[in-house]
């Protein structure tokens, strides 16, 4: 306990063989409010993240209200939103990767869409500071069909992405 003069002490290790942690020698009697002191500072956003990843695994749709609920029934630490919603995002990228690795593949991406499908068009164009412009991927089958079947009318519908990184879906 980090509050002067409280007894409350514990001393533990990793056994060399397993994750397993003993306990060695410990003070359980806490003189201050720490025993029910358990606020949200006590967990890391590194620490939720490591323990909400495998449920995260199994259940993408894992909600940052549902981990503050868990966390405070298994650990009995209390999270707010916030701490539980970036716990998340960072078991998401240990999972998945970051946006940054995501869009430097493009190019690795065009490629292989290219080399794969041949006559396919896969292209992409950044902006003058060399982040990411647009991405453009049309595969010979629909460029053939339509060039061959369709009427000389187009029509464009674009949806917006909400995401962390916000565009237009064309």
């Amino acid at each position: 306990c980090k509050a002067e003069g409280c007894p409350w002490r514990i001393h533990a290790s990793r056994l060399s063989t397993t994750q397993l942690i003993c306990i060695k020698k410990m003070n359980a009697t806490h003189t201050c409010d720490g025993a029910v002191h358990t606020s949200g500072y006590q967990a890391t956003r590194s620490w939720v993240a490591g323990i909400i990843k495998e449920k995260l695994k199994l259940f993408p749709s894992y909600k940052p209200k549902d981990i503050v609920n868990d966390i405070k029934q298994e650990y009995g630490i209390q999270l707010n939103y916030f701490q539980a919603w970036r716990g998340k995002e960072i078991a998401k990228e240990q999972l998945q990767g970051s946006y940054k690795e995501a869009y430097s593949q493009l190019p690795v991406f065009c490629e292989k869409i290219m080399e794969s499908n041949p006559g396919s068009l896969a292209t992409f164009t950044t902006k003058d500071d060399s982040s990411f412009h647009r991405l453009f991927v049309s595969f010979h089958a629909s460029l053939y069909g339509f060039q061959q079947g369709c009427r000389p009318l187009l029509f464009l519908d674009g949806i917006a992405l909400k995401s962390k990184y916000q565009g237009t879906l064309l």
